[in-house]
Formats: C-alpha cells, sequence, structure tokens
C-alpha cells in the first residue's frame, strides 16, 4: 500500500470520527421537546458547540495524520518482513491417510491478544478433507467440524517439528 492510500485511509476515519460526533449531537436534539422554547436554545447552541467540536476533532487529526501514517507505514513494512521470512513448515500429512499435504498459502493471523502469526494452509491433492492450516510456532489452527448441524471443535492442537523434512 502506498503512502496515498494511507492517506485516504486515514482521512476515511477522520470523516466517520466526524460522522459520530454529528449523529450522536442530532439524537440528542431529537430528544428534546419541539414545544419548549428553552430546547430550541439549546438546539442552536449544540450547533455552534458541535462546529467547535468538528473544527478541533479535524485539526487534531490533521497534526497527527503524517506521524500516524507513518507508525502505519512502519508497521506494515515489519509485518511484511516477518511474513516473507517465516518458511512454511514442511511434512504436514493428511490426517485421514497419510499423504503428505501441499502448501497452497499463508497469511498474516492476529490473535485474541493482538499477537500477530503467520498462518499457513495446506490442501490434499485429492478430495480428502479437512485441509490444515499451521501457525509460524508449529500449533495448529483448529479446524471445526460440523457434526449434526452443530459446529465443534475437533482438531487438537499439535506442534510440528519445523526442521522435519
Amino acid at each position: 500500500m502506498d503512502s496515498v492510500n494511507y492517506s485516504d485511509l486515514y482521512d476515511r476515519m477522520t470523516v466517520d470520527e466526524c460522522r459520530r460526533y454529528t449523529r450522536h449531537c442530532e439524537e440528542q436534539a431529537e430528544k428534546m421537546d419541539g414545544t419548549n422554547p428553552e430546547n430550541e436554545i439549546k438546539r442552536q447552541w449544540s450547533k455552534v458547540v458541535l462546529e467547535i467540536i468538528l473544527h478541533c476533532v479535524a485539526g487534531e487529526r490533521a497534526i497527527n495524520k503524517q506521524e500516524a501514517i507513518q507508525k502505519w507505514i512502519e508497521r506494515d513494512r515489519r509485518l511484511q518482513d516477518f511474513q516473507d521470512k517465516v518458511q512454511p513448515p514442511k511434512g504436514v500429512r493428511c490426517l485421514r491417510c497419510s499423504i503428505e499435504m501441499s502448501f497452497t498459502s499463508k497469511s498474516l493471523y492476529e490473535t485474541e491478544l493482538g499477537r500477530e502469526q503467520v498462518l499457513f494452509f495446506y490442501a490434499r491433492p485429492s478430495r480428502c478433507k479437512p485441509n490444515r492450516a499451521f501457525f509460524d510456532d508449529g500449533k495448529e489452527y483448529p479446524s471445526p467440524t460440523t457434526v449434526k448441524n452443530v459446529e465443534v471443535d475437533c482438531t487438537p492442537y499439535t506442534r510440528l517439528n519445523f526442521h522435519e523434512t
């Protein structure tokens, strides 16, 4: 992704944040009783306050834009380097027929704890199922299996020895 795409993404995020503030203020204004003259004054003031808030939010985001984009670029480069360096495990076999499976692709995967890993995907040349996937640390990605329309996790976590050939 080039810096123009990062800039566009940042700008879309800024617009989304401003829209959230606008939507919130509009929702609050709708809750006010329209027959009370004091509420009309409050509505007018809330529009003024909203304009100030939007000005401040947009200004703050503009000040931080280059730094944020630079962090995103550095993070993506680091993750791409990590993904490029990690090699897929060898010797992955089908659990049913024991034929060696072929490596098909790899993808970055973010865990629930925010840790990035590379996930390697393997497929059998025939129609034997299930396909398998392993993380860069050798832990197998659990493959969901459907049993009587209920999805259950039947695949135990296993580790591969990366030095195996």
